[in-house]
């Protein structure tokens, strides 16, 4: 759409990442890079980082971190978990 109304002042970000998938599975989604200029990742727990720099890398484009948010795993309680009306919880947030 953007191409037909000759807009040219537009990047392409391909953000596919939040879990720990394989290659191949991520691949399975790339477009290609005609239409990928930035790759970009989710970093909750740092599963699919590493994969995502090497594809950047692969592909000679520039990656970012698109979304991200600390987490620890402590007595049971995940961050996703964390409730900071909970005094425990909150004295050590």
């Amino acid at each position: 759409m953007f191409d037909s109304l000759q807009v040219s002042n537009v990047a392409y970000v391909w953000q596919s990442a939040g879990g720990t998938p394989k290659v191949e599975e991520l691949y399975s989604y790339y477009p290609g890079d005609e239409y990928v200029d930035w790759f970009a990742y989710s970093h909750f727990s740092g599963g699919a980082c590493q994969t995502m720099i090497d594809l950047a890398r692969k592909h000679r484009k520039p990656l970012f971190i698109a979304e991200a948010t600390p987490m620890f795993h402590e007595k049971g309680v995940v961050a996703s978990e964390l409730r900071l009306s909970n005094p425990q919880q909150a004295t050590r947030a």
